[in-house]
């Protein structure tokens, strides 16, 4: 029966290949695979028991009980799920941790009922170890460009009219700042890496490209920005989105209120007290760097206009607190941390200005 070599993994990820992951749930959960789809031989419970088997007794105790575990119509069922998904994705392929007995023993009992999957030789690990592997190689012949700018300024909607971009942001589902928080879950660290890795490998499948990527610190969200990114980003070529502040005011106001409010209303529905709540736990965990005056001031401030957006939908005082913390939280830090990078600015201007510049010098498409 057929296994796939890894030299052939850049053409089965480039190609959207899906795979049935054969590992239990709680595996899946700490990363997989892009495309991939969680359809266990062994669920939680059950693998937890043949482990308990296998180091007790050893590995032919462990594989009976797992024999007995998945028997009659557990396992007709499973295998019916494997074969449905087949049916419906004739180039799929199955993995389970390391290529072991888990993807052979679902491989044979898949080839019992008269059909065939091949299984990826190493699993999931030499999956993983590939990812790696082309990531940090691609990090290396892509030429960045760091898109720069105030928090607040549009960059992210400056970014997503280019071709050529690494979205770090959506990737993490996190906007990057103490209040960009998302109300779904981030993805696992190895799932967030596995896909920024698959971004710039169907990039860089052409030599020489140029990639342009938001500026973000280490962390976004508790998403960390693996080390060899960071290190190229921080020695990058900068261009630098330059908004007013009245703009910048209303793009926090549209984005961090009105559709967060929008997006936690939907999860939570009629909870807004809860919805203003977070905004003052965040505020509160910058309270030392904005200090205890102004941040008692800010408080006051989101108060009020939290009170006058739940009684009578009037969203325009929040846009006092929103530009007192960009102006004594956000621009100070921005501005400190860019300066020690002046010297790799290529370009500054607005939202047209750069578009204009971008497509007059080829620079980036």
């Amino acid at each position: 029966m057929k296994t796939i070599k890894n030299t052939q993994f850049k053409e089965l990820l480039l190609n959207d290949t899906p795979f049935i992951d054969v590992r239990s749930e709680v595996e899946f959960s700490k990363g997989s695979i892009p495309n991939s789809v969680n359809m266990p031989i062994l669920i939680d419970c059950e693998r937890e028991k043949v482990g308990t088997c296998y180091r007790k007794e050893g590995q032919e105790k462990a594989i009976e009980l797992g024999k007995e575990l998945v028997s009659g119509d557990i396992k007709k069922e499973r295998v019916h799920k494997w074969n449905t998904f087949l049916k419906e994705n004739r180039n799929a392929l199955i993995y389970c941790a390391r290529g072991g007995l888990r993807s052979q023993m679902s491989q044979k009992w898949i080839f019992e009922t008269n059909n065939e999957v091949p299984f990826i030789d190493g699993g999931f690990k030499s999956l993983r170890n590939f990812l790696i592997t082309e990531f940090e190689k691609n990090c290396k012949i892509a030429n960045f460009v760091v898109l720069s700018g105030t928090t607040g300024s549009g960059k992210t909607i400056l970014l997503n009219e280019f071709k050529n971009i690494i979205d770090l942001e959506k990737r993490a589902n996190h906007r990057g700042s103490s209040f960009g928080k998302h109300f779904t879950n981030q993805p696992a660290q190895i799932d967030f890496e596995n896909i920024i890795s698959l971004d710039l490998m169907r990039l860089c499948n052409y030599q020489d490209v140029n990639v342009l990527i938001e500026d973000e610190s280490r962390l976004i969200g508790k998403i960390h920005v693996p080390d060899i990114l960071t290190k190229i980003m921080y020695n990058s070529d900068i261009v630098v989105l330059e908004t007013p502040m009245e703009q910048r005011v209303d793009i926090i106001l549209k984005e961090y209120v009105e559709e967060s409010l929008e997006e936690y209303l939907q999860i939570n529905p009629n909870d807004y007290d809860s919805f203003f709540n977070l905004f003052l736990f965040n505020l509160k965990r910058i309270s030392k760097k904005l200090g205890g005056l102004k941040h008692k001031e800010i408080q006051e401030d989101m108060t009020n206009a939290f009170d006058a957006h739940k009684d009578h939908g009037d969203v325009s005082k929040h846009k006092v607190w929103i530009e007192k913390l960009l102006t004594h939280y956000y621009d100070p830090m921005y501005n400190y941390s860019l300066e020690k990078r002046s010297e790799q600015i290529i370009f500054r201007g607005s939202h047209k200005g750069i578009k204009k510049w971008a497509q007059s010098s080829g620079f980036l498409i």
